[in-house]
């Protein structure tokens, strides 16, 4: 699908076309055998994608732990599917995303299963905009929080 195309779908329809590619993938990619620890990253749009994904495989698809970076907390599908999420998930996202919305972080922050890091001056791209130096230490932060999740 062309990018033109894909701009001019309702975000739910995005979502779809996000999580059938990434079906599609999975399919070629991983093998039949079952794994002990299946763990899921996405970031941005592609969060969308995941939880449309994991809802609609949520009996066949045993996902352990799932990395959410910079998800669109202000679409209320996503938002809907974190909040009955009962997976284990690592929110990360910058104070200074778009995609920050303070209450629905608080909301989630709240909930067992659910562990949040927020960067402090971070935006969309999990970047400071006081310098590169500054945004390499929020990467490595990010890189260590997602490690202490991953071990838990």
């Amino acid at each position: 699908m062309e990018a033109s195309t894909f701009n001019k779908l309702a975000r739910v329809e995005q979502f779809k076309v996000i999580s059938e590619a990434v079906e599609k993938v999975m399919e070629e990619a991983v093998p039949e055998e079952k794994y002990t620890h299946v763990f899921s990253v996405a970031k941005s749009i592609g969060t969308g994608g995941l939880a449309h994904l994991l809802g609609k495989h949520r009996t066949t698809l045993e996902m352990e732990k799932v990395v959410w970076l910079t998800p669109l907390l202000q679409v209320d599908v996503l938002y809907d599917y974190l909040c009955k999420s009962c997976t284990e998930n690592l929110l990360i996202i910058g104070d200074k995303d778009k995609c920050f919305v303070k209450e629905r972080v608080s909301e989630l922050t709240v909930k067992e299963n659910f562990r949040t890091q927020i960067v402090k001056g971070g935006d969309h791209s999990l970047e400071r905009g006081d310098g590169v130096y500054h945004s390499i230490d929020c990467l490595k932060e990010i890189m260590q929080g997602i490690d202490l999740f991953l071990d838990e």
